[in-house]
């Protein structure tokens, strides 16, 4: 065979093993170039090395599954922990503070305009209500329903939902020294009775309270 040939060098032997290695075992066999205990020392490397690396990976992979096995038996097996329960009796609740009462006070009470009657401020109150007027409704409630809106703007976004649309006066009682009024208001969610008491203070009237079915609001 003619040794010459640039197929049986060294050079394209060693491509075929890197690039095919079969071939490369094949061209090394049938050339003349390389001597047999080349041969046989470069046939034992390409068998070698593979076997050895084959045997490297089944030993990673081998390891690999042994620690995951135990890492999910361990999560498997490990028992819960408990956590311990607290009993709360009922005594232990704190009890809910009640609310301040505010007492009425003539000096900051309301005052019914000279010109007018308890039930023409009543009248004025509620036609504002249906007008929109909330501010002025609002400046002609009692003084404590005033500090429990807290300002005009709250009450103004209260009642501006009720969708009130008219009023009643059902009934006015007077005397020298107090005055009741009652008054019913129609919303679109049904209807609302309210009875406003006035007390005589000289010659003032000034708004004591409003309540509504009997309960203070």
């Amino acid at each position: 065979m003619d040794s010459s040939a640039w197929h049986l060098q060294w050079w394209f032997i060693i491509v075929c093993f890197l690039v095919f290695w079969p071939v490369g075992m094949v061209l090394l066999w049938v050339s003349p170039v390389p001597k047999k205990n080349a041969k046989i020392a470069v046939t034992a490397v390409m068998v070698l090395v593979p076997l050895v690396a084959g045997c490297g990976l089944v030993a990673v992979l081998s390891a690999f599954r042994v620690g995951t096995d135990a890492i999910i038996e361990q999560s498997t097996t490990e028992p819960a922990i408990e956590q311990p329960f607290e009993e709360v009796t009922i005594g232990e609740l704190p009890e809910p503070e009640p609310e301040p009462e505010v007492l009425f006070d003539p000096g900051t009470a309301t005052r019914v305009a000279e010109e007018r009657s308890p039930e023409e401020h009543v009248r004025m109150h509620m036609q504002k209500l249906v007008d929109g007027d909330y501010a002025t409704a609002y400046a002609l409630l009692p003084a404590d329903k005033q500090v429990s809106y807290g300002d005009g703007g709250v009450f103004a976004a209260q009642v501006g939902g009720y969708g009130i649309q008219s009023f009643t006066i059902d009934n006015a009682v007077q005397d020298d020294t107090i005055a009741e009024v009652t008054t019913t208001m129609v919303t679109s969610n049904g209807d609302f009775q309210y009875v406003w008491t006035f007390v005589k203070d000289g010659d003032t009237w000034l708004v004591k309270s409003r309540t509504i079915g009997g309960m203070t609001e």
